[in-house]
C-alpha cells in the first residue's frame, strides 16, 4: 500500500525536515504541504490523502488551531500529530489518530510511526483476505464482532475498537476506549478465533497490534507494551510474546 501524504505545519523547517525523512520510505508519497487552515482544507479536498501529518496548533500562542472536525469526516484518512506539546487533546482520539510525534522530529520517531503504518497494512491485507474467504464460505469459524451483555442490553463491539483482552479466570475482560466488558469466553478460545492482528503477548493478555504504541524494557530486564489509549495502559509481555511483537515491529 502507498500512503498519499499531506503535511500540515506552519513551520517551514519542520515541514522540510519531515519531507526529507519521509522520502527514505517508499511506502509514503508526499503530495503537498499546507501552512494555514484554508490552504490545508483546500488541499485535503483536492488530494483526498489517506495519511496526514499535522501540527494542530497553527500559531505559537495557540490562538489558531486546525478544525479537526474536517478530519473527523475522513474515515479512511490516518492522522499523525506532530507538536511541541507534551500532551495531546483527548479529542484527537476521535480521528483515525495512529501516532503522536513530539518535536523535534527525528529519523527514529518517523521509523516508529512507519512501524505502525506497516501494522495497519498487515491488518488491511488480513481483512481483505478474510472478506474474500467469507465470500467463499471459508471463514465461518472466525469472530467478526464481540458480543457483550451488561444485564440490561446486548451490544456488539467491532474488532477495530478493541484495545486488548485480559483473562479473568474462565472469563475474559474486553477493553475498549469506552470501557471494559466481561464476556463468557476464555482467552484461549479467543486466540484461536481472532484474526492475526490480535497477538497473545502474555498468558493473561491478547492485544490489538494497531493499538500498541511501543514496547519498553525495565531495569530488571522485563518487557511491557504501552497501549495507545487515554491512560497509556501498560501490559506485561512474556518471553514468547516479545518474540511475536518483535517480528511484528520489524522495520
Amino acid at each position: 500500500m502507498i500512503y498519499r501524504c499531506l503535511i500540515i505545519d506552519t513551520d517551514e523547517k519542520s515541514r522540510n525536515l519531515l519531507n526529507t525523512l519521509i522520502r527514505d520510505f517508499e511506502e509514503i508519497s508526499v503530495l503537498d504541504f499546507a501552512d494555514n487552515v484554508d490552504e490545508a482544507i483546500d488541499k485535503i479536498n483536492h488530494f483526498d490523502p489517506n495519511l496526514i501529518f499535522i501540527d494542530p496548533d497553527l500559531a505559537e500562542d495557540d490562538s489558531t488551531t486546525f478544525p479537526m472536525e474536517i478530519i473527523y469526516k475522513l474515515p479512511e484518512t490516518l492522522v499523525v500529530i506532530t507538536t511541541v506539546k507534551k500532551e495531546i487533546s483527548f479529542k484527537l482520539f476521535e480521528t483515525n489518530f495512529i501516532d503522536y510525534i513530539k518535536k523535534p522530529i527525528s529519523d527514529k520517531k518517523i521509523k516508529k510511526t512507519l512501524r505502525k503504518l506497516r501494522k495497519i497494512e498487515i491488518m488491511y491485507t488480513s481483512n481483505k483476505e478474510e472478506k474474500n474467504e467469507t465470500r467463499n464460505g471459508k471463514l465461518d469459524n472466525k469472530i467478526q464482532k464481540v458480543i457483550v451483555d451488561n444485564g440490561k442490553n446486548i451490544g456488539f463491539i467491532d474488532l477495530k475498537d478493541i484495545l486488548f483482552f485480559k483473562a479473568d479466570h474462565k472469563y475474559t475482560i474486553v477493553h475498549t476506549s469506552d470501557g471494559a466488558y466481561l464476556i463468557n469466553k476464555s482467552l484461549n478460545y479467543l486466540g484461536d478465533k481472532l484474526p492475526n492482528v490480535f497477538v497473545r503477548i502474555h498468558k493473561s493478555y491478547l492485544v490489538n497490534l494497531l493499538r500498541v504504541n511501543n514496547m519498553l524494557k525495565s531495569d530488571n530486564g522485563k518487557y511491557s507494551v504501552v497501549i495507545n489509549d487515554k491512560s497509556q495502559s501498560r501490559l506485561p509481555v512474556s518471553r514468547q510474546g516479545r518474540t511475536k511483537l518483535t517480528e511484528s515491529f520489524i522495520v
